[in-house]
């Protein structure tokens, strides 16, 4: 929830001459998320009420901050759901699904030059309008990145070897700490 979220929410209380203040938001925000009365009455007031708490939960004005908050959420699952569709409009798009961690026996060639194919299609979409190009631009970074880290790293790959000089070769019967026994070494030659 954002400053303007709370201008909105009281605007639309004063048009239906409802009273609502900050701690009533904060109040209504906590129920809405945790759905238990007294614990956002203490997370807001400081102080344990039941009474007070039922009774505030009960307000005008609480029932029209969660009613707010479900249409922010539901708004936000719409987005979530428009993009989602902008992805598979894409891959109907490509005739074939081109995903990158395919394991349907696709070569590792077959599937960089897929992913090729699909930026050359994303920027054809987004030439006619088909995508926009926010969205476009940020699905030819995401399979540029794919490109880079799943087909550039692979090819660099050195042998690389890590030498550790030995500094203890046995334990103190003693006090039990590590150290070096240079006769262990010879012993084992």
């Amino acid at each position: 929830m954002k400053k303007d979220d709370i201008k909105k929410i009281k605007e639309l209380a004063s048009q239906k001459n409802i009273v609502v203040d900050d701690k009533l938001i904060a109040f209504s925000v906590v129920l809405n998320t945790f759905g238990d009365n007294d614990f956002a009455f203490k997370s807001v007031f400081g102080k344990q009420n039941t009474l007070e708490a039922m009774k505030l939960a009960s307000v005008d004005g609480v029932k029209l901050v969660v009613d707010y908050l479900g249409i922010e959420e539901r708004q936000r699952k719409a987005a979530i759901e428009e993009e989602k569709n902008i992805k598979n409009k894409i891959l109907d798009f490509s005739g074939h699904d081109t995903t990158i961690d395919d394991d349907d026996g696709l070569t590792a060639e077959a599937n960089k030059s897929a992913m090729i194919a699909m930026i050359d299609r994303i920027e054809e979409k987004m030439e006619t309008f088909d995508i926009p190009a926010k969205d476009g631009l940020k699905m030819i970074t995401d399979i540029r990145t794919k490109l880079v880290d799943k087909f550039s790293m692979s090819e660099e790959r050195k042998e690389q070897y890590i030498y550790v000089n030995t500094k203890y070769n046995d334990i103190c019967p003693h006090c039990g700490r590590e150290i070096y026994n240079g006769n262990k070494d010879k012993e084992q030659e």
